[in-house]
């Protein structure tokens, strides 16, 4: 099991994504990611890509999505912090400034395009990239998370390797190039 950290925002998304035991992820989640949620690659941890040091805040109310997004970036050596609606994202980066936010368009109480709004507004959030996660592929929604300040779109369903790939290249090569 990955010895990183998940932080679940909020008494009721910990409840509600049901993953999570003292902040710990529950080891029965690995074993049914294993079995046909994720390929069977998940046991063999180098088989994912090194992200160690990148915090991610994942903004996502489907709690299997949430889950395997979890798993999976803690694997790659991710600290994982979750919220399952907006206002539970706003909270979670009071608490701790992520590296990079993952954050779902169409989430109850406040939806992705408004937390990105108000992030861009808040000093010191003005480089921290901001994914975000649809199941809509179309232009006027890309254009409307453009417009709003996300720095990159990402389709549903969420092929894993692909987005590890686009972490490492807003955190990693990013930083370096600057």
């Amino acid at each position: 099991m990955a010895a990183n950290a998940v932080q679940s925002c909020g008494a009721k998304s910990a409840a509600r994504v049901g993953m999570f035991v003292a902040g710990v992820p529950c080891p029965c989640i690995v074993a049914n990611v294993s079995r046909g949620l994720m390929s069977a690659k998940i046991a063999d941890d180098r088989s994912f890509p090194s992200l160690s040091g990148i915090r991610v805040l994942i903004a996502e109310d489907n709690s299997d999505l949430l889950e395997l997004l979890a798993v999976y970036l803690m694997r790659c050596g991710c600290t994982v912090d979750v919220a399952t609606n907006g206002l539970e994202a706003l909270s979670c980066v009071e608490q701790a400034m992520p590296s990079i936010a993952l954050i779902d368009i169409e989430m109850p109480n406040l939806d992705g395009y408004a937390v990105a709004t108000h992030l861009r507004a808040v000093p010191g959030w003005e480089d921290v990239p901001m994914v975000a996660l649809t199941a809509h592929n179309d232009r006027y929604r890309w254009d409307e998370a453009m417009n709003v300040g996300f720095t990159s779109y990402v389709t549903k369903p969420v092929e894993m390797s692909a987005l590890a790939r686009l972490i490492e290249r807003l955190c990693v090569h990013e930083s370096k190039a600057q």
